[in-house]
């Protein structure tokens, strides 16, 4: 028997639909139902009425729905009027209209000379310890 392999280009998840798992793609996923797990995606759209419970990898994030746990944005994220995000959120850029809403720690990430995206973290702050006439 021959074994057939198909790669995911994209996923639509159609209202009323859940999937629970990981899912994963270089493509597009566009949700109007419900994803219960973590999902890495080129693209992800989700639509009013669609929801993940979940962290999120994705290149770009239009929100119009909910979105759960932890969101990492590496290029453009949306949230619409409808949107919510409920955690954590880093991005490269980010745009969120009127009416909006995101509920955790909102983090811009750098981009450093070779041109690839990372994180922004704040660097240490040193400490020092005086005595009590104020000398090292």
């Amino acid at each position: 028997m021959n074994k057939l392999e198909i790669e995911l280009k994209g996923l639509f998840v159609g209202e009323g639909v859940t999937i629970e798992g990981k899912v994963e793609t270089s493509g597009r996923i566009e949700v109007y139902g419900l994803i219960s797990g973590d999902v890495t995606a080129g693209d992800l759209l989700i639509q009013p009425g669609g929801k993940i419970e979940g962290t999120i990898s994705t290149s770009s994030l239009d929100v119009s729905g909910i979105a759960g746990s932890s969101v990492n944005v590496v290029e453009q994220l949306l949230v619409r009027s409808t949107g919510r995000i409920d955690g954590d959120v880093t991005y490269g850029s980010i745009q969120i209209e009127s009416g909006a809403a995101i509920f955790g720690t909102i983090n811009q990430q750098s981009k450093p000379k070779n041109g690839v995206m990372a994180a922004s973290v704040p660097e240490p702050q040193k400490t020092t310890d005086l005595d009590e006439e104020g000398h090292l």
